[in-house]
């Protein structure tokens, strides 16, 4: 081995070991998080969240509906299941636009009841559509 090629064996060792390192002491200053809030089913919209109504405050080129308007054009269901739920939410996909409306297609904008400055949030998601 050359003097050059020991150096550049040296160097990923030490690399290496500094990773090593930093992931333990990483480990030890981990903090661990406890469950505030779970929401399922009908908890999510009735609880967790609720829905804008009105003009998009982007400017954008939708017609945000109430959580009763979005269960009438099928944007939203809710689905009990034993002790639990299942919230979905879609886009209209049947909805006729009227041109001299100015309104965009049906849709939900949440919101969440709640405001945090931190935390550790998870969402089970069974289907996300790509961002194409």
């Amino acid at each position: 081995m050359t003097p050059v090629q020991a150096s550049h064996h040296h160097t990923v060792a030490m690399v290496f070991i500094s990773l090593i390192l930093s992931f333990i002491i990483t480990l030890t200053h981990c903090q661990s998080f406890n469950r505030l809030r779970s929401y399922r089913g009908l908890d999510f919209f009735n609880r967790a969240f609720t829905l804008y109504e009105g003009y998009d405050p982007t400017f954008g080129y939708v017609d945000y509906v109430n959580l009763a308007t979005a269960e009438q054009y099928g944007l939203v269901n809710l689905t009990e299941v034993g002790n639990s739920g299942i919230a979905r939410w879609g886009v209209d996909t049947v909805g006729i636009l009227d041109p001299n409306a100015n309104l965009g297609r049906k849709s939900i904008r949440l919101q969440s009841v709640e405001t945090y400055t931190h935390g550790l949030f998870v969402l089970d998601v069974k289907h996300l559509p790509a961002n194409m």
